[in-house]
């Protein structure tokens, strides 16, 4: 994995940061409909996670929240119709 293809970031690991995510909302909800967003992880041992090491199997778990996308994206829409009654 390269340090420079995907920026660690500087931000304490496993702290809920409620700045970064406002940034994160912001992003989202000014998207157009259409438009691609890039999503990563930052947490500096995801890699690894991910992919493996010489002493533990890699759990590919950017694959399988990528196959649930849809699911995730239809359960939310479904709750907002909820809430505004649609």
């Amino acid at each position: 994995m390269s340090r420079t293809s995907i920026p660690l970031a500087d931000r304490p690991q496993g702290v809920p940061d409620a700045d970064y995510l406002a940034e994160i909302t912001v992003v989202i909800a000014g998207a157009e409909l259409g438009e691609t967003l890039y999503v990563g992880y930052t947490a500096n041992y995801a890699g690894f996670v991910h992919f493996g090491t010489s002493r533990m199997a890699g759990r590919p778990w950017v694959q399988m929240v990528a196959q649930r996308w849809p699911a995730i994206v239809a359960a939310k829409e479904a709750e907002l119709k909820g809430r505004l009654g649609l």
